[in-house]
């Protein structure tokens, strides 16, 4: 394949590509930015090691919510992107409903678990003991708000990757970064006149992002613009639909899942 032969199809290429190359960036960065506030947190170095500590450790809790909903991801993207290039937006529609009612039903899930589980979780799965556990367990119990409107926003994201729609996603994964990357410092040191709230700033910070970008992404899903228009009947979780999906997702769950105990 000469690329030069070809200058329609690279320019293609570049365009579904460099944005998702971009969102992957700036994804890796909001981790990153919560892990250096959290490494700037209180007043003595061991104040600071306990935060990063417990900041760090339950960025693994948070990856682990985003995999749980990983079948749906991979599955919606490839369902919905045959059904548009067949010309079915309405199967194109009513499978992203169903994922996304899905992905939320399944986020409420684990944010009830990680909520009630959180001393357990952070004593028993992490290790962490004094400071570090005391500040790991209100750091979870905040992020366990956060993991619904992720999981919808990350569905949601890929639905409209699915429908050729590279750019929104990397749009609201800018909002999240720039939101984040204000809003968590800003509460966790108190700037502009906002109350001084310490590690629970910096997951408050984190969970007004993730809601913004849950909110953006279901607001493009219910517009036409991204190639997707859903109504409220397309959110009724249809089970074959759900059999659909898993059947190509299931493997990249796994992957995913091996992946992360890898790291554990």
């Amino acid at each position: 394949f000469n690329f030069a032969d070809h200058p329609a199809t690279v320019k293609l290429l570049l365009t579904l590509a460099l944005p998702t190359l971009v969102e992957q960036f700036l994804s890796a960065g909001i981790g990153f930015t919560d892990t250096l506030v959290a490494g700037h947190t209180g007043d003595t170095p061991e104040f600071h090691a306990a935060s990063a500590a417990a900041v760090g450790a339950m960025t693994y809790l948070q990856w682990f919510a985003g995999l749980m909903t990983a079948a749906f991801n991979a599955g919606a993207m490839a369902v919905i992107a045959r059904s548009i290039g067949a010309k079915r937006p309405r199967l194109a529609n009513r499978v992203a409903g169903t994922v996304c009612s899905g992905a939320l039903l399944v986020g409420v899930v684990i944010a009830v678990l990680f909520f009630s589980l959180a001393p357990f979780l952070v004593a028993f799965l992490f290790r962490l003991h004094g400071l570090a556990a005391v500040l790991g367990t209100q750091y979870l119990r905040i992020m366990s708000f956060t993991i619904c409107m992720q999981t919808l926003g990350q569905v949601g994201m890929a639905c409209l990757r699915g429908a050729g729609d590279t750019l929104r996603p990397m749009l609201v994964t800018t909002a999240i970064f720039l939101v984040n990357g204000v809003a968590s410092p800003a509460l966790t040191f108190g700037w502009f006149g906002l109350p001084e709230m310490g590690i629970q700033g910096n997951a408050v910070g984190t969970l007004l992002a993730f809601a913004a970008a849950g909110i953006t992404t279901l607001g493009f899903l219910l517009s036409s613009r991204a190639g997707l228009r859903l109504r409220g009947r397309h959110f009724r979780i249809r089970l074959h639909l759900l059999k659909r999906v898993f059947r190509i997702g299931i493997p990249s769950w796994a992957e995913g899942c091996i992946l992360w105990g890898g790291q554990m």
